[in-house]
Formats: structure tokens, sequence, C-alpha cells
């Protein structure tokens, strides 16, 4: 996991209310960021305009990029029934700005020059030999959360592997940028909790030193117009129009957070996956809370496997005779709160595999 930076980010608020109801990668670009994490509205366009960029920025500056994906199933596809985002792709920027795309391959043309490929991250180790292209300036990695919680915590070290990889930053190559596309699936997902972003929902968060800016996109105009729609009307009320519609993250919930009291006190930390959570117990409600908040005066640390184990770690191999199993029977009887969605998110997978 990456310490916070030093720095002080800045935190705003996106125009909520623009009249134009498409996505525009203008605003993102209006900071000097190295990496974007953008969760927007589902069909609002985030996908189409940063290609479009891509493709414009190759035209005026010979810029290259690569569009990723987390599979190569998901770029070529698993049948002719189940096709991949290489067919049809960038079709649509014919009638939006003129651009005619065309694919070979893994080779992505623009009015016949190439001027991207496609990149699978599960294929990472292989970018490790390849002679990196000069000119290759953005890396779109399309779709990078997925609405399956169980997926790889170490995915965000193999990215970090493969931009490496890709761009080959020196001091004397310090060039390049990486946009991060993905809908509102979960606040405590890998990369969030790898760049330790702050438990925040709405609008633009800015780390100048680390450079790294996270775009929650959200328009009203766009979601009136979608919930006026005969789908939109039947999803309304459901977890679906909150999903999509208002940019809500779907695999979280409010049910169980609340604020830890001040009659808590610290019983002893967990570590899954790199993360450490503070188990904290109030006798006056007989409640335990799960947070972020450690107190390093206490030593007793559990490990749920064995990739976490260090100094003063206790493995978790079985329940009986552990403070551990008191946590997991509260918790069947919903007696644990948690301090916020990321530690809820990352708490809730942990005590599942004991489920």
């Amino acid at each position: 996991m990456l310490s916070g930076s030093k720095s002080s980010p800045s935190f705003s608020q996106n125009s909520s209310k623009d009249n134009n109801i498409w996505y525009s990668s203008r605003g993102a670009l209006g900071y000097n960021f190295f990496l974007l994490m953008c969760l927007g509205m589902r069909g609002r366009g985030k996908t189409t305009d940063w290609l479009r960029f891509c493709i414009s920025d190759f035209k005026k500056r010979g810029h290259k990029f690569i569009w990723m994906r987390r599979y190569t199933t998901e770029i070529k596809g698993k049948s002719k029934e189940m096709p991949g985002c290489a067919q049809d792709f960038g079709k649509n920027l014919k009638d939006i700005c003129g651009y005619d795309v065309t694919v070979e391959g893994n080779d992505i043309f623009s009015d016949g020059e190439q001027c991207g490929q496609f990149f699978a991250l599960s294929t990472a180790a292989k970018a490790k030999g390849l002679f990196p292209d000069k000119n290759l300036y953005n890396i779109v990695f399309d779709e990078f959360l997925i609405d399956n919680p169980r997926y790889s915590y170490i995915e965000p070290f193999e990215l970090m592997k493969a931009i490496d990889s890709l761009l080959r930053p020196t001091p004397l190559h310090d060039v390049g940028r990486v946009i991060m596309l993905s809908n509102s699936v979960k606040l405590g997902n890998p990369y969030f909790l790898y760049f330790n972003i702050p438990n925040i929902e709405t609008g633009i968060y800015f780390d100048k030193n680390r450079r790294l800016l996270v775009e929650f996109d959200y328009n009203e105009s766009f979601r009136t117009l979608r919930e006026s729609t005969s789908f939109g009307k039947l999803t309304l009320g459901t977890t679906y129009n909150d999903y999509a519609m208002k940019n809500q993250f779907i695999l979280d919930s409010d049910v169980f957070i609340a604020n830890k009291p001040y009659t808590a006190y610290f019983r002893y930390s967990i570590i899954y996956n790199g993360q450490y959570i503070g188990c904290w117990f109030d006798p006056s409600t007989w409640m335990y809370y799960l947070s972020e908040d450690i107190d390093p005066s206490h030593s007793v640390c559990y490990a749920i496997n064995n990739a976490d184990m260090g100094i003063n770690t206790m493995l978790v191999s079985k329940l009986s005779g552990t403070h551990f199993k008191e946590l997991i029977d509260y918790y069947r009887f919903g007696q644990v709160r948690f301090t916020s969605k990321k530690i809820q998110s990352l708490s809730s997978e942990m005590l599942a595999t004991f489920l």
C-alpha cells in the first residue's frame, strides 16, 4: 500500500447542472494529472470522449495510446454471440467528430494511420520485455472496476508494473498519462485502498504532489433525461437507478455505517490484503466497531492470510480460542458497525471468508 501524500490534496465539487448533458474530458484535463480515476454515470459518454481525445491528441501531437481492458476476452470476445470491445470500436466517432476508426488485430487506426493498440492487463508480464514505443503517451484502462467484489487486491501492483513497462518513465523521459474509467461500483475497491483515497463519493479529489486525480462525474440534466425514458421510469426507486443514474456505489450500503462512540475501547487490529483494521468494542451497546483507527500501544494483530504475516502478527488458521471468533459471532447477529464505506467494503469481504 502506498502511504498518504505529504501535500495538501484539494477537494472540489464539479458542476452537476451543466447544460451539456454529455461527458467532457476538458474538466479533468484542466488538472495536471498523471493518473486519473473517473467514475461516472452509465451511458453519459466518458469512454467515447476519452477515445476522441486520444485520437485528437495523436493527430495534433503524434501521441499514441494504449486501450486496456482486464482480460483478452474483453477485447476480442468469447464468441460471435459475445463479441469484445474491439468489434465496432469507435464507430460512433465518425458521426461525432469525423474520425474514421478501424481495428486490425490489436492495432487501432484512424484515417489509415496506426494510432493505438489494445492491451490486456492479464498479459502484463509479456510487456516487460517489449521495447517501448517512444510515441506512446496515453494509457486508458476501461472498466477498471468490476461488480465482482472478489477480484485480486494485488491488481493495482500489476497495473503499476504494466505502466512502468509501457511508458518506461525516467527523469529524462517523464511523460505520459493514465486514464482509468469505470462506473461507481465499490468505494472500498483495491485502487482506492492502494492509493489511500479519502472517503469521498462526489466531486473532485486532486493530490498535486502525486498528480493523482479522482473525478466523480454526475450530471443532473442527464439523469433527468435518462429517467424520462421508459427504462428510466421502470428503474425509479431501485438500486439500479441509484447505480446507473445517480452514480452511487452499488456494492456499498449505509445500513451499518456509524461513528465509533467515545465509550468504545480498542481490542486488537486486523491486517487484510495489506490494510489495517482497528477492532473496537462498546460495552454500553454491546457493539463492535471496525475502523481505520488503530491504538499503537496494543500489539495484538491478526492476519487473515499468509501474505499479511509479519512480526507480532498471529495467523487466524482456526477461530476457536481467539478473540476473533467473538467478532464473527457478533457479525452474524448484526452487532458490528463500520465507521466508513471504505472499511465496510474491506471488512465485509474479510469476514465473509469465515461464514
